[in-house]
Protein backbone atom coordinates (compact mmCIF):
# COMPACT_ATOMS: atom_id res chain seq x y z
CA UNK A 1 0.00 0.00 0.00
CA UNK A 2 1.50 3.45 -0.83
CA UNK A 3 0.99 6.66 0.89
CA UNK A 4 -1.38 8.73 0.28
CA UNK A 5 -0.42 11.91 -2.07
CA UNK A 6 2.99 10.60 -2.70
CA UNK A 7 4.05 8.88 -6.07
CA UNK A 8 5.47 5.56 -5.10
CA UNK A 9 7.05 4.68 -8.56
CA UNK A 10 9.18 8.26 -8.40
CA UNK A 11 12.75 8.21 -7.46
CA UNK A 12 12.79 8.33 -3.52
CA UNK A 13 15.57 6.46 -2.29
CA UNK A 14 19.59 7.06 -3.47
CA UNK A 15 22.20 4.27 -2.00
CA UNK A 16 26.23 4.93 -1.88
CA UNK A 17 28.53 2.23 -2.26
CA UNK A 18 32.02 1.78 -1.27
CA UNK A 19 34.19 2.92 -4.65
CA UNK A 20 35.61 -0.20 -6.48
CA UNK A 21 39.22 -1.24 -5.34
CA UNK A 22 42.31 -3.29 -6.15
CA UNK A 23 43.33 -5.44 -3.28
CA UNK A 24 46.53 -8.03 -2.37
CA UNK A 25 48.36 -9.83 -2.16
CA UNK A 26 47.13 -10.60 1.17
CA UNK A 27 47.63 -13.55 3.42
CA UNK A 28 44.59 -16.10 3.14
CA UNK A 29 41.14 -15.02 5.70
CA UNK A 30 42.35 -11.32 5.64
CA UNK A 31 39.71 -9.52 5.77
CA UNK A 32 38.58 -5.69 4.32
CA UNK A 33 36.12 -3.24 5.73
CA UNK A 34 33.53 -2.42 3.51
CA UNK A 35 32.58 1.70 4.40
CA UNK A 36 30.96 4.26 2.91
CA UNK A 37 27.30 2.54 2.36
CA UNK A 38 24.48 5.00 2.93
CA UNK A 39 20.52 5.50 2.00
CA UNK A 40 19.68 8.65 1.79
CA UNK A 41 15.93 9.12 1.64
CA UNK A 42 15.12 11.82 -1.91
CA UNK A 43 10.96 11.84 -1.55
CA UNK A 44 9.36 14.44 -0.13
CA UNK A 45 7.66 12.42 2.97
CA UNK A 46 9.07 10.38 6.10
CA UNK A 47 9.80 6.78 4.96
CA UNK A 48 12.02 3.71 6.43
CA UNK A 49 14.25 1.61 3.97
CA UNK A 50 15.14 -2.28 4.03
CA UNK A 51 18.70 -3.41 2.57
CA UNK A 52 20.64 -6.47 2.30
CA UNK A 53 24.49 -6.86 1.18
CA UNK A 54 25.00 -10.26 -0.51
CA UNK A 55 28.73 -11.10 -2.57
CA UNK A 56 29.46 -13.84 -4.55
CA UNK A 57 33.05 -14.90 -5.76
CA UNK A 58 36.08 -16.89 -3.69
CA UNK A 59 35.78 -14.16 -0.89
CA UNK A 60 32.60 -14.14 1.56
CA UNK A 61 30.45 -11.65 3.65
CA UNK A 62 31.04 -11.53 7.63
CA UNK A 63 29.14 -9.15 9.55
CA UNK A 64 31.80 -8.12 11.79
CA UNK A 65 29.36 -8.55 14.65
CA UNK A 66 26.79 -6.83 14.03
CA UNK A 67 24.12 -8.29 11.72
CA UNK A 68 22.67 -5.13 10.59
CA UNK A 69 26.02 -4.40 8.69
CA UNK A 70 24.41 -7.19 5.95
CA UNK A 71 20.55 -6.55 6.45
CA UNK A 72 18.30 -4.53 8.03
CA UNK A 73 16.06 -1.61 7.94
CA UNK A 74 16.27 2.17 8.73
CA UNK A 75 14.86 3.98 10.86
CA UNK A 76 12.16 6.31 9.75
CA UNK A 77 13.99 9.30 7.56
CA UNK A 78 12.78 12.45 7.04
CA UNK A 79 13.21 13.81 2.92
CA UNK A 80 17.06 14.48 2.48
CA UNK A 81 18.24 12.21 5.65
CA UNK A 82 20.73 9.69 5.28
CA UNK A 83 21.57 6.88 7.11
CA UNK A 84 24.51 4.69 7.51
CA UNK A 85 24.49 0.42 8.46
CA UNK A 86 27.65 -0.62 10.20
CA UNK A 87 30.47 -1.93 8.11
CA UNK A 88 30.49 -5.33 7.07
CA UNK A 89 33.39 -7.48 6.07
CA UNK A 90 34.50 -8.68 3.34
CA UNK A 91 36.77 -12.24 3.80
CA UNK A 92 39.28 -13.57 1.67
CA UNK A 93 39.79 -17.41 0.83
CA UNK A 94 42.07 -19.53 -0.69
CA UNK A 95 41.81 -18.66 -4.51
CA UNK A 96 41.30 -21.41 -6.62
CA UNK A 97 40.38 -20.11 -9.66
CA UNK A 98 42.95 -18.85 -12.28
CA UNK A 99 46.49 -16.91 -10.90
CA UNK A 100 45.55 -13.71 -12.38
CA UNK A 101 43.37 -11.13 -10.71
CA UNK A 102 39.87 -12.02 -9.66
CA UNK A 103 36.86 -9.39 -9.69
CA UNK A 104 34.87 -9.57 -6.67
CA UNK A 105 31.50 -7.88 -6.70
CA UNK A 106 29.21 -7.12 -3.72
CA UNK A 107 25.73 -6.19 -4.46
CA UNK A 108 23.74 -3.71 -2.64
CA UNK A 109 19.73 -3.16 -2.59
CA UNK A 110 17.56 -1.11 -0.82
CA UNK A 111 14.18 -0.86 -1.04
CA UNK A 112 10.98 0.83 0.73
CA UNK A 113 8.82 -0.41 3.37
CA UNK A 114 6.26 1.21 2.06
CA UNK A 115 6.13 2.06 -1.89
CA UNK A 116 7.24 -1.48 -3.39
CA UNK A 117 8.19 0.08 -6.38
CA UNK A 118 10.56 1.95 -4.69
CA UNK A 119 14.12 0.20 -5.22
CA UNK A 120 17.55 0.76 -5.93
CA UNK A 121 20.98 -1.34 -6.40
CA UNK A 122 24.47 -0.53 -6.69
CA UNK A 123 27.39 -3.06 -6.76
CA UNK A 124 31.05 -2.47 -5.46
CA UNK A 125 33.94 -4.32 -7.10
CA UNK A 126 37.08 -5.41 -5.53
CA UNK A 127 40.15 -6.78 -7.57
CA UNK A 128 42.10 -9.31 -5.44
CA UNK A 129 44.98 -10.23 -6.39
CA UNK A 130 46.04 -13.41 -5.15
CA UNK A 131 49.28 -14.27 -3.63
CA UNK A 132 52.65 -14.57 -5.10
CA UNK A 133 53.74 -18.55 -5.91
CA UNK A 134 56.31 -19.33 -3.20
CA UNK A 135 55.74 -23.11 -2.98
CA UNK A 136 56.56 -23.56 -6.75
CA UNK A 137 60.38 -23.36 -7.29
CA UNK A 138 59.81 -23.70 -11.15
CA UNK A 139 57.26 -24.45 -13.75
CA UNK A 140 58.82 -24.90 -17.32
CA UNK A 141 56.66 -25.91 -20.03
CA UNK A 142 57.90 -26.92 -23.43
CA UNK A 143 56.51 -28.65 -26.81
CA UNK A 144 58.31 -32.14 -27.25
CA UNK A 145 57.08 -35.14 -30.14
CA UNK A 146 54.28 -36.48 -27.89
CA UNK A 147 52.89 -33.33 -26.89
CA UNK A 148 53.71 -30.23 -24.40
CA UNK A 149 55.77 -31.37 -21.35
CA UNK A 150 55.48 -29.65 -18.23
CA UNK A 151 58.25 -30.15 -15.29
CA UNK A 152 57.90 -27.83 -11.76
CA UNK A 153 59.99 -28.30 -9.13
CA UNK A 154 58.32 -27.14 -5.23
CA UNK A 155 60.28 -26.43 -1.99
CA UNK A 156 59.13 -29.19 0.39
CA UNK A 157 58.68 -27.42 3.44
CA UNK A 158 55.26 -27.99 3.76
CA UNK A 159 53.26 -31.59 3.56
CA UNK A 160 51.19 -32.07 -0.39
CA UNK A 161 48.83 -34.36 -0.96
CA UNK A 162 49.10 -34.21 -4.50
CA UNK A 163 48.49 -31.96 -7.54
CA UNK A 164 46.27 -30.74 -9.88
CA UNK A 165 47.05 -29.73 -13.38
CA UNK A 166 45.03 -26.33 -15.35
CA UNK A 167 44.82 -25.40 -18.87
CA UNK A 168 43.71 -22.46 -20.63
CA UNK A 169 43.27 -22.64 -25.04
CA UNK A 170 44.36 -19.25 -25.97
CA UNK A 171 42.19 -16.40 -24.40
CA UNK A 172 39.64 -19.36 -22.73
CA UNK A 173 39.41 -20.28 -18.74
CA UNK A 174 41.25 -22.42 -17.02
CA UNK A 175 39.99 -26.04 -16.63
CA UNK A 176 41.01 -29.12 -14.51
CA UNK A 177 43.09 -30.88 -17.38
CA UNK A 178 43.20 -34.60 -15.61
CA UNK A 179 40.24 -34.88 -13.48
CA UNK A 180 41.73 -36.25 -11.11
CA UNK A 181 44.76 -35.63 -8.13
CA UNK A 182 48.38 -36.63 -9.56
CA UNK A 183 50.49 -37.99 -7.08
CA UNK A 184 52.53 -35.78 -4.45
CA UNK A 185 55.72 -36.90 -5.99
CA UNK A 186 54.91 -35.75 -9.53
CA UNK A 187 57.52 -33.29 -11.23
CA UNK A 188 56.37 -33.87 -14.78
CA UNK A 189 52.88 -34.20 -16.97
CA UNK A 190 52.63 -34.87 -20.72
CA UNK A 191 49.92 -33.17 -21.82
CA UNK A 192 48.73 -34.82 -24.99
CA UNK A 193 45.56 -33.50 -26.28
CA UNK A 194 47.36 -30.18 -27.38
CA UNK A 195 46.61 -29.57 -31.41
CA UNK A 196 48.81 -28.11 -33.69
CA UNK A 197 49.64 -24.48 -33.82
CA UNK A 198 47.50 -23.51 -30.72
CA UNK A 199 48.70 -21.39 -27.67
CA UNK A 200 48.11 -23.22 -24.08
CA UNK A 201 48.78 -21.45 -20.35
CA UNK A 202 49.45 -23.97 -17.87
CA UNK A 203 49.46 -23.66 -13.97
CA UNK A 204 49.93 -26.15 -11.10
CA UNK A 205 48.17 -26.26 -8.21
CA UNK A 206 49.61 -27.89 -5.13
CA UNK A 207 46.83 -29.59 -2.38
CA UNK A 208 47.68 -29.30 0.67
CA UNK A 209 46.52 -30.95 3.68
CA UNK A 210 43.26 -29.22 4.38
CA UNK A 211 42.23 -29.48 0.96
CA UNK A 212 43.76 -26.09 0.25
CA UNK A 213 45.50 -25.02 -3.59
CA UNK A 214 48.61 -23.17 -3.80
CA UNK A 215 49.06 -22.31 -7.47
CA UNK A 216 51.97 -21.81 -9.22
CA UNK A 217 52.91 -18.85 -11.48
CA UNK A 218 51.68 -19.06 -15.22
CA UNK A 219 53.34 -21.12 -18.24
CA UNK A 220 52.61 -20.24 -21.55
CA UNK A 221 53.76 -22.16 -25.13
CA UNK A 222 52.38 -22.36 -28.67
CA UNK A 223 52.73 -25.58 -30.23
CA UNK A 224 54.50 -25.54 -33.62
CA UNK A 225 52.72 -26.48 -37.14
CA UNK A 226 52.50 -30.47 -37.14
CA UNK A 227 54.38 -32.33 -40.05
CA UNK A 228 53.50 -36.95 -40.32
CA UNK A 229 56.22 -38.05 -38.32
CA UNK A 230 56.46 -41.78 -37.16
CA UNK A 231 58.92 -42.53 -34.45
CA UNK A 232 60.70 -45.42 -33.34
CA UNK A 233 58.90 -47.71 -31.59
CA UNK A 234 58.93 -48.67 -27.91
CA UNK A 235 60.66 -50.96 -26.74
CA UNK A 236 63.03 -51.99 -29.37
CA UNK A 237 64.05 -54.80 -29.91
CA UNK A 238 60.73 -56.02 -28.10
CA UNK A 239 59.21 -58.71 -26.44
CA UNK A 240 56.23 -59.59 -26.55
CA UNK A 241 54.87 -56.50 -27.14
CA UNK A 242 55.52 -52.78 -28.62
CA UNK A 243 54.09 -49.31 -29.25
CA UNK A 244 54.20 -47.57 -31.98
CA UNK A 245 53.66 -43.14 -32.14
CA UNK A 246 52.97 -41.23 -35.08
CA UNK A 247 51.98 -37.55 -35.14
CA UNK A 248 49.26 -36.39 -38.00
CA UNK A 249 49.46 -32.95 -38.85
CA UNK A 250 45.56 -33.27 -39.47
CA UNK A 251 42.78 -34.87 -39.49
CA UNK A 252 42.19 -37.52 -42.26
CA UNK A 253 42.42 -41.13 -43.33
CA UNK A 254 45.21 -43.63 -41.55
CA UNK A 255 46.59 -46.71 -42.46
CA UNK A 256 49.22 -48.55 -39.81
CA UNK A 257 50.19 -52.08 -41.19
CA UNK A 258 53.10 -54.52 -40.37
CA UNK A 259 55.45 -56.39 -42.72
CA UNK A 260 57.82 -59.48 -42.48
CA UNK A 261 61.09 -59.45 -44.04
CA UNK A 262 59.68 -60.34 -46.98
CA UNK A 263 56.82 -57.80 -47.39
CA UNK A 264 54.33 -59.70 -47.26
CA UNK A 265 51.64 -58.02 -44.84
CA UNK A 266 51.14 -59.45 -41.25
CA UNK A 267 49.16 -57.17 -39.21
CA UNK A 268 47.20 -54.19 -40.01
CA UNK A 269 47.07 -52.48 -37.09
CA UNK A 270 44.46 -49.54 -38.00
CA UNK A 271 42.90 -47.88 -41.26
CA UNK A 272 40.06 -45.07 -40.40
CA UNK A 273 39.66 -41.81 -39.67
CA UNK A 274 41.73 -40.02 -37.07
CA UNK A 275 42.22 -36.57 -35.61
CA UNK A 276 45.44 -34.63 -35.42
CA UNK A 277 48.08 -34.92 -33.03
CA UNK A 278 49.86 -37.29 -31.46
CA UNK A 279 48.97 -40.77 -31.44
CA UNK A 280 49.95 -44.29 -29.95
CA UNK A 281 49.25 -47.95 -31.03
CA UNK A 282 50.04 -51.10 -29.21
CA UNK A 283 51.32 -54.24 -31.50
CA UNK A 284 51.30 -57.57 -29.17
CA UNK A 285 53.59 -59.59 -31.89
CA UNK A 286 50.59 -61.23 -33.82
CA UNK A 287 49.53 -61.36 -37.00
CA UNK A 288 45.52 -60.80 -38.33
CA UNK A 289 44.82 -64.25 -37.20
CA UNK A 290 45.80 -63.80 -33.67
CA UNK A 291 48.85 -66.43 -33.79
CA UNK A 292 51.85 -65.39 -32.31
CA UNK A 293 54.84 -64.34 -34.92
CA UNK A 294 58.39 -65.81 -35.01
CA UNK A 295 61.22 -63.23 -33.87
CA UNK A 296 62.91 -61.21 -36.56
CA UNK A 297 62.76 -57.77 -38.13
CA UNK A 298 59.74 -56.43 -39.34
CA UNK A 299 58.41 -53.04 -40.80
CA UNK A 300 55.84 -50.88 -39.62
CA UNK A 301 54.41 -48.61 -42.71
CA UNK A 302 52.66 -45.09 -42.13
CA UNK A 303 50.39 -44.33 -44.92
CA UNK A 304 48.02 -40.95 -45.26
CA UNK A 305 46.61 -39.51 -48.03
CA UNK A 306 49.47 -37.38 -48.99
CA UNK A 307 52.51 -39.54 -47.54
CA UNK A 308 53.94 -43.09 -46.63
CA UNK A 309 56.34 -43.42 -43.81
CA UNK A 310 58.27 -46.48 -42.45
CA UNK A 311 60.69 -47.76 -39.68
CA UNK A 312 62.13 -51.40 -38.85
CA UNK A 313 61.66 -53.44 -35.41
CA UNK A 314 63.15 -56.37 -34.20
CA UNK A 315 60.94 -58.88 -32.36
CA UNK A 316 63.47 -61.38 -29.99
CA UNK A 317 60.65 -64.08 -28.51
Amino acid sequence: MGIKGYNCVSDAVALSCPADSTVGPLPDYSTIELRDFSITNTSNVNLSFSYRVSTDGPATLDDNGKPTSLIGTTPVLTPGESFTPPPALLVLHPIHGDSCCIDQHIYYRVWSNSCPGVVDTGITTVEINPPVATLFQSLVAEVDVEGVMLRWEVAQDEPIKGFRIYRAVGNCEYDDLVGSLLSSESREYIDRSVHPGESYRYIVAAVMGDGSEVRSFEAEVKTVAARLALYQNKPNPFNPSTVISFTLPGEGHVRLEIYDIRGRLVRRLFEGVMQAGFKELLWDGRDDSGREVASGMYFYRLETEKEVLSRKMVLLR
